[in-house]
């Protein structure tokens, strides 16, 4: 890794560059990029495997340009079990560009309140913009995903308390492969506007 921290990792402001062989920003717990109100950190990484990895992943302000082989944002620890994973977006911007996996990952859920998404995937095999495990909810912001698979997703089988997808406000533009939107267990719209263009998959 190019940063690694085996508690936690907060980076309020300045401007950072990054190549990295492994993953470029990664905490065991607790990984935190800005804070609300500020302009926040610059960072681009220019190459990586996973961009940003922690447990409980929170964007609260910054640009963010990330190029990754992996997950670009991860919220996941393989060496803990039952664990609470969130990952949160409540400011910042964001251009997300996967290679390989997904854009946004979580293996909990994934919160996205406030800021601007964008982001891109390949068109192969498990490539979603957004994924998580248990819930996904948009109550805010711009998201603009480009995938080779799935749009948004939550797509845990094994647990009925799992795989929920709630869209209470924001812009959502949606260009995919495969479907659009996808829940496994209830997909739930309130508000926000969306443009779902979706291929051979449903909207």
């Amino acid at each position: 890794d190019a940063v690694n921290a085996e508690a936690s990792l907060t980076v309020k402001s300045g401007t950072i560059t990054i190549d990295a062989g492994d993953d470029a920003l990664h905490a065991d717990y607790a990984l935190a990029i800005g804070e609300s109100g500020t302009a926040g950190p610059t960072i681009t990484i220019n190459s990586c495997y996973e961009g940003l990895a922690g447990a409980n992943l929170l964007v609260a302000s910054g640009a963010i340009t990330i190029y990754s082989e992996d997950d670009c944002l991860n919220a996941a620890n393989s060496d803990l079990t039952g664990y609470d994973f969130t990952m949160d977006i409540t400011g910042g911007t964001i251009w997300a560009y996967a290679a390989s996996d997904d854009g946004l990952d979580s293996n909990g859920s994934l919160t996205i309140s406030g800021g601007t998404l964008t982001v891109w995937t390949a068109n192969t095999a498990d490539n979603q913009a957004l994924d998580a495990d248990r819930t996904i909810t948009v109550s805010g912001g711009t998201v603009t995903v480009t995938s080779g698979k799935d749009g948004i997703t939550s797509d845990e089988t094994e647990n009925e308390e799992k795989g929920f997808v709630t869209i209470e406000d924001g812009e959502i533009i949606i260009t995919s492969v495969g479907d659009g939107v996808s829940a496994e267990t209830t997909l739930t719209v309130t508000d926000g506007v969306i443009s779902i263009i979706s291929g051979s998959g449903s909207a």
